[in-house]
């Protein structure tokens, strides 16, 4: 099953597993697409070791190919998606989960940090309330923000 990836805006950042195992990011500088065709376009990233191009056409299947920050990988369509989406049996079109829109992801059950508590054995306690975060890249980011925003609660 193959879809086609949405258009990025200026300034979004893909990303993709290196031949080293490790997570590499882009940014698109450039964008190229007709109006009366919004689906088809073409664009530029840039990386650390220079330029790569990407298209509508591309399908991220693999670890190694270019896809926006923050999917995850789903097996029954071996493709991957936005987290809580899922693509529709007999067409291309991506279909999200009924309150699992990329807006509303953010938006966990994390356990609140006790008043004195450092941060590696919240974030330990945040993994294992929310067996989620585990499989999912934004994690860490969305551990930072939470972390930064805390209100503590004295026991």
């Amino acid at each position: 099953m193959s879809f086609t990836l949405p258009r990025p805006k200026i300034g979004d950042t893909l990303e993709r597993q290196n031949l080293d195992g490790h997570i590499e990011e882009a940014m698109v500088v450039s964008l190229k697409y007709n109006k009366e065709d919004p689906g088809f376009w073409h664009s530029v990233l840039i990386t650390r070791n220079g330029f790569e191009f990407l298209s509508c056409h591309k399908n991220p299947i693999t670890n190694s190919d270019w896809r926006p920050k923050g999917w995850i990988y789903n097996h029954q369509t071996n493709a991957f998606l936005p987290l809580g989406a899922s693509i529709e049996l007999g067409s291309n079109e991506v279909v999200f989960e009924e309150g699992a829109e990329p807006e509303k992801l953010e938006e966990l059950p994390l356990p609140v940090p006790v008043v004195g508590e450092k941060y590696m054995s919240w974030r330990a306690r945040a993994y294992k309330a929310v067996p989620d975060l585990k499989g999912n890249p934004a994690a860490p980011e969305i551990l930072s923000l939470t972390w930064k925003k805390r209100a503590q609660v004295s026991l």
